[in-house]
């Protein structure tokens, strides 16, 4: 069986040999004491990690992005702006969780200005100049899955990282005109850019990115998710069926409060 077969047999719920291998890989301080003890070369190769999926290369994001930039160096930690224009303090010395400051919509009007000026999805600068080669190369990969969709880029989660997580909590029953709006928007214009891929590539798993569990469960509630999320989970379900990406059975999906990410994916 094949890595490719096993992580498509994994991902619908059929029979396989053996679990394949995910990681996301050592923290930077881990591999920095690793290769003090005696580590040489790749450390994927040197642990026999399985190789990684096929990430379609297109921006689902801000075009142009925000500049990633220091605004305070202070004693032990820094105040930068990072390319979704989230500004924040971080520590010097590792990595560690931010302190988030601020957010780049704080009201209507703010959203407005990004959906307008960075958020076209006919922006073709979204695409590699070497698109067709890229693709060509992915395709003749039987190894490994193809993935459409990547972390940071959800329903809930882009919104979470355009206003924040207690701002996009709030916003939910202060502004659910403005929620709709940008949940609704969203996911419209990654269907757009998902239409333009599966052009050229051949997808296995559309990845939406749903950091939307706390250490109780859910941060949202059951009706939140049927009301705002299910109407777009299900553009994205008649998306993938367009394309004989089936999507995964429904526990596996939006019916589970504790999930961080849904995937949809092509059975073989």
């Amino acid at each position: 069986m094949t890595l490719r077969e096993r992580h498509l047999k994994q991902k619908t719920c059929q029979p396989l040999d053996r679990l394949p291998w995910k990681t996301n890989g050592p923290w930077e301080e881990t591999l920095k004491r690793w290769q003090t003890e005696g580590l040489e070369g790749d450390w994927a190769e040197v642990l026999g990690v399985e190789p990684e999926f096929n990430q379609a290369p297109v921006n689902l994001g801000f075009s142009p992005w925000f500049d990633d930039r220091l605004i305070e160096d202070r004693q032990e930690t820094q105040i930068r702006q990072d390319k979704w224009g989230m500004i924040f303090e971080t520590r010097k010395d590792g990595c560690s969780m931010p302190r988030w400051i601020e957010h780049p919509v704080k009201c209507r009007a703010d959203w407005e200005r990004l959906r307008d000026e960075r958020l076209n999805p006919d922006d073709p600068t979204r695409f590699p100049e070497d698109w067709d080669d890229i693709t060509s190369r992915i395709n003749s990969d039987d190894r490994r899955v193809t993935i459409l969709g990547a972390y940071e880029y959800g329903v809930f989660g882009t919104a979470r990282t355009l206003l924040g997580t207690e701002e996009v909590l709030v916003a939910f029953y202060d502004d659910p005109d403005l929620m709709r709006e940008i949940l609704d928007y969203m996911t419209d214009f990654s269907i757009a850019i998902f239409e333009k891929v599966v052009v050229k590539l051949n997808v296995d798993v559309v990845h939406i990115w749903e950091d939307m569990a706390g250490k109780n469960g859910s941060l949202i509630s059951p009706n939140l998710i049927r009301e705002f999320m299910l109407p777009n989970y299900r553009k994205v379900k008649q998306f993938v069926d367009r394309h004989n990406i089936p999507a995964l059975p429904r526990r596996f999906g939006w019916q589970s409060q504790r999930i961080g990410a849904l995937r949809f994916t092509r059975q073989e």
